[in-house]
């Protein structure tokens, strides 16, 4: 009986994480805050209900889609290496961290993905560029850190959206993701126990 419920809450969770990709891909397409997506937060969700394989992909997929098609339409860049393994690095923490515990956690961890969001793409900026805008030296990785804090221009021009769109966005779409997972949850519940033996 236990593996059943078990089997039933996986392809509950699979379900759920479909749906919360369509959605994250289909916002990723619209106008947004800079980095306010629901795309790390898919990982976290994604790391913390599906397996292993499915959690590494679903996110991947959900950029990579979504990375073609912004290519395509406005000519962007797509498929930066440190984004998605960032993105890798959200899947780990919510398997390690949001796996088991109550939801209390999800904003602690979502703080953590966002950092380590931060840490690692403005490293790719420093580390994948030409030298040109940070120089391949200490001083150009700070300048590439520095250029990403809230404090140093227009948070609606440059990179000032670490916490207006990263911070901000991991934690909306973290805590939606996981409330409505467990609404749900708690719903089906609910009908088990309506229901007649």
């Amino acid at each position: 009986m236990q593996s059943a419920s078990k089997r039933n809450d996986s392809t509950l969770a699979g379900l759920a994480a479909v749906g919360m990709s369509i959605f994250a891909g289909v916002l990723r397409l619209l106008p947004h805050w800079p980095n306010f997506t629901p795309v790390g937060a898919l990982g976290l969700f994604a790391g913390a209900r599906l397996r292993f394989w499915q959690a590494c992909t679903l996110p991947l997929v959900v950029m990579a889609v979504s990375d073609l098609l912004l290519w395509w339409a406005f000519g962007w860049k797509p498929f930066d290496p440190f984004v998605y393994a960032s993105l890798l690095v959200s899947v780990a923490l919510g398997r390690l961290f949001l796996k088991t515990g109550g939801l209390w956690r999800v904003p602690a961890v979502s703080a953590i993905a966002s950092l380590q969001f931060f840490a690692v793409t403005n490293f790719g900026a420093w580390a994948g560029g030409d030298g040109s805008l940070y120089p391949k030296t200490l001083a150009g990785l700070g300048a590439s850190y520095f250029a990403g804090l809230p404090f140093t221009g227009d948070w609606r021009v440059d990179g000032t959206q670490f916490f207006f769109g990263t911070v901000a966005g991991d934690l909306a779409y973290s805590v939606l993701f996981f409330g409505l997972y467990a609404l749900i949850l708690f719903v089906v519940e609910r009908r088990k126990v309506g229901q007649p033996a």
